[in-house]
């Protein structure tokens, strides 16, 4: 003998309706969130890069002369104490 399912209650089916108008609208706003953004800089600032050098140099000019380290690394003036003394 077959086990007859009860008829769901017209409470369950709407809290089904409910939980899944929830989720469509939590992902509608999560895909929204996740959307193509504008970028708030003036255009006439942005610069096409052509080359891996042309961005280097790009960056590289973009910090003060007092920012900038030696291109060796770190600070060239003092003495390095693996250096042989001459």
């Amino acid at each position: 003998m077959r086990k007859i399912k009860p008829n769901k209650t017209k409470m369950e089916t709407n809290m089904k309706k409910f939980i899944i108008l929830l989720l469509s609208i939590f992902l509608a706003m999560s895909l929204a969130a996740c959307g193509n953004k504008t970028d708030s800089r003036d255009s006439s600032e942005k610069t096409e890069i052509k080359d891996a050098k042309e961005l280097l140099t790009t960056v590289w000019n973009s910090y003060e002369e007092d920012e900038k380290f030696a291109i060796a690394g770190g600070d060239m003036t003092q003495k390095s104490p693996w250096t042989k003394q001459m």
